[in-house]
């Protein structure tokens, strides 16, 4: 990245980073992630219990309902709780894997993200449009800086892809 984020970032420098780096990746809106990240309150190192007895782990308060799915990525329950930029890629993994099951109603996906189960489905999607708006409206200077990074970003990723694919010499 070239520039700074701004100074009224609503999260810190470090989650901004792993926020541009994921959505690049995964061809998700960096200020969905952003919102989520602020809905969801956690911070590295955090574990929280749920009354269905799993627990939601760091930044993204990743469920450990999806433990084997990561661990198969070789992907651990404690780099999840305690690297940002680890959570911050598997929550957008996550959501990138919603937002495919439902392309024509991206709302309905980020619900999704956090429970299928309607009555906590309609509330997270209600508190994360909230959010939004609110970080297009008061932190309009950080949400563009997300924009224009993640797509720098994922123009450089796709060139590289682009000369990798250019340069590899079919096998006789």
């Amino acid at each position: 990245m070239n520039a700074l984020p701004p100074p009224d970032a609503p999260l810190p420098d470090t989650y901004t980073e792993c926020i541009v780096e994921a959505s690049a990746y995964y061809r998700v809106p960096p200020s969905i992630v952003a919102t989520l990240l602020m809905v969801e309150g956690g911070k590295v190192g955090t574990v929280s219990g749920n009354d269905n007895r799993t627990d939601d782990l760091g930044p993204m308060q990743i469920n450990t309902i999806h433990r084997t799915k990561f661990e198969r990525l070789g992907i651990s329950q404690e780099l999840l709780t305690n690297d940002a930029c680890t959570n911050i890629a598997a929550g957008t993994m996550l959501l990138a894997e919603h937002l495919a099951r439902r392309p024509n109603d991206p709302w309905r996906a980020v619900g999704d993200y956090h429970s299928q189960t309607p009555k906590y489905h309609q509330i997270y999607m209600r508190r994360v449009k909230e959010n939004y708006v609110r970080l297009l409206g008061s932190f309009a200077a950080y949400t563009a800086y997300l924009r224009d990074a993640t797509m720098q970003l994922a123009r450089r990723m796709a060139s590289k892809r682009t000369l990798t694919m250019n340069n590899t010499k079919p096998r006789p």
